[in-house]
């Protein structure tokens, strides 16, 4: 059995893929690391992550949930979600049992900076309706309706993180305005 936070996961449906032919986006991966459970989410512009302790006896998983099943998961009204891999591979949650998505999910990892590879020094462009998707998404993971710092790098993306914890964490991508301006 593997335990979430039900706002991380209501958090990463907000920037999960609805409808991509990237099949594989168009869900919720939940995986279990060394030093815990991650949930995360992409829209291939903008990523979120969240992370909780691993439970005692948990289970080492690696699962996409269908955006469908994680929408319907994500109004539970408890505090945390349990998931248990039934012996036939399917994955049961809150009486819903499902398949994991086929195919590999993203590493974000690759794309999410680090505390040292933020230097504030870029100037980019961001879409300002994503960077609002990625604040509500802090808000509901984090329970706080707080404003969260967006820290840039010179290589591109943008970090929406809170300064005294690793997670949860949101990153955006900029705008490429050298195509927009080409074409117009």
């Amino acid at each position: 059995m593997l335990l979430i936070k039900t706002a991380s996961l209501k958090a990463a449906c907000l920037l999960a893929s609805k409808k991509d032919v990237r099949y594989y986006l168009n869900g919720v991966n939940i995986r279990s690391t060394a030093q815990g459970v991650i949930v995360e989410s992409t829209n291939g512009n903008a990523a979120f992550q969240d992370m909780a302790d691993l439970s005692p006896g948990a289970s080492a998983l690696d699962f996409t949930i269908p955006i469908a099943i994680a929408e319907k998961l994500s109004k539970h009204k408890g505090a945390t979600l349990a998931f248990t891999q039934l012996v036939d591979g399917s994955y049961e949650c809150n009486e819903f049992k499902f398949k994991s998505i086929d195919g590999n999910f993203p590493t974000i990892d690759r794309v999410m900076p680090t505390a040292g590879q933020l230097d504030g020094l870029g100037t980019f462009d961001f879409d300002f309706e994503l960077l609002a998707i990625c604040q509500k998404a802090m808000r509901i993971a984090t329970g706080k309706v707080d404003f969260f710092r967006l820290t840039t790098q010179t290589s591109g993306g943008a970090l929406m993180h809170r300064e005294t914890e690793q997670y949860p964490r949101c990153v955006a991508m900029p705008l490429n305005l050298n195509k927009v301006y080409k074409d117009n």
